[in-house]
C-alpha cells in the first residue's frame, strides 16, 4: 500500500536477534552494534505490483470501513 520493495533478510528472526542485542547492550555485554549489523543480508527485494488505481480504491475501501465502525 505504501508502493514501497519490502527486504526479505535471509534470518527471518530478525526481531530476536534485535531484541538480543537491545537486551546485552543494557547489560553492559554488547558495545558495538556492527556484528549485529552484519549479520543481515537481504535474500530477496520484493517490489509491489499494484497499480495506483488499485492502490486508491483499496485504501478507500479501508477509511469507509473504518468510518462504519465508529456508526
Amino acid at each position: 500500500m505504501l508502493d514501497a520493495a519490502i527486504d526479505r533478510p535471509t534470518t527471518l528472526e530478525t526481531t530476536v536477534i534485535g531484541a538480543a542485542w537491545l537486551a546485552g547492550m543494557q547489560a553492559g555485554i554488547y558495545q558495538a552494534r556492527r556484528p549485529f549489523l552484519n549479520k543481515w543480508h537481504c535474500e530477496k527485494r520484493l517490489q509491489p505490483n499494484i497499480t495506483e488505481e488499485l492502490r486508491a480504491r483499496k485504501y478507500n475501501d479501508w477509511k469507509e470501513a473504518i468510518q462504519k465502525t465508529f456508526s
